[in-house]
């Protein structure tokens, strides 16, 4: 079980002063202990809720943060060749913001830009960001109930990625160890997205299961894999596949 992170004299607080400050004015008074998101989330668990003039008064403090028509032309222009990290320096704005930004407009990486941000393999978070992560996660319980009828409206049809089932569908004879083996040998023994060399698996290009040539396998990590097939990022998705064909292609 995972300590409290609020204490009896900070809940009390909370229950005094949440309905009558923004969460950047609560954050400031608990000294910057908790985040936004964690005071937000203990609220929640008291069935504490915000007037409508302190909710007003938290977009209008937010507002003058919306992109100006200078900034989303520095995005449109840059974002494709610099990605998030180079035009968040050119705007002082977190390549979070940029990200999210970017995908709302549907701005994205050239294919080159896409494909050397893959060859050096993942970023790791540092231990600060590991730390604020852990921290955000913290306190945040659902009843057995709640697990269970969030797990029903995601299952079989009802998931945005359903495809009919076909991933329940047997692989043919001819994909056999020996064929993974030799692909895996091909690629060298990692993935061709992030270099991991650890729960390695063969990973069908266009999908089709009974399609086993060589230059329609490929070498991806079980994280890597569970990315492609699970991500709502379409273009993104696109990318990834026409990066598969050609180091398939170059290869075989």
């Amino acid at each position: 079980m995972s300590r409290k992170l609020f204490t009896e004299e900070e809940d009390k607080l909370l229950i005094e002063f949440y309905s009558n400050l923004t969460n950047a004015e609560l954050e400031e008074l608990f000294q910057y202990k908790h985040t936004r998101k964690q005071i937000k989330w203990r609220a929640k668990a008291l069935g504490l809720k915000k007037m409508k003039e302190v909710t007003r008064r938290a977009y209008e403090k937010f507002k003058p943060g919306l992109w100006t028509e200078e900034e989303l032309y520095i995005l449109k222009k840059y974002y494709p060749t610099e990605g998030a990290e180079g035009v968040s320096k050119r705007l002082k704005r977190s390549p979070d913001s940029v990200r999210h930004k970017s995908s709302r407009m549907k701005i994205f990486l050239d294919y080159e830009v896409f494909c050397a941000k893959h060859a050096n393999g993942p970023t790791n978070h540092n231990e600060e960001t590991k730390r604020k992560i852990s921290l955000a996660g913290k306190g945040r319980k659902k009843s057995k109930e709640h697990r269970e009828k969030l797990g029903d409206s995601h299952r079989g049809n009802k998931n945005w990625n359903w495809k009919g089932g076909k991933s329940f569908l047997p692989y043919p004879s001819e994909f056999n160890n020996h064929l993974r083996k030799r692909i895996k040998k091909r690629d060298g023994h990692q993935c061709v997205l992030c270099s991991g060399k650890k729960r390695l698996v063969i990973h069908h290009i266009d999908e089709d299961k009974n399609n086993c040539a060589d230059e329609n396998l490929i070498t991806l990590c079980m994280a890597c894999h569970n990315t492609y097939h699970f991500s709502k990022d379409k273009p993104q998705v696109q990318l990834m596949k026409e990066f598969f064909l050609e180091h398939a292609g170059r290869t075989s």
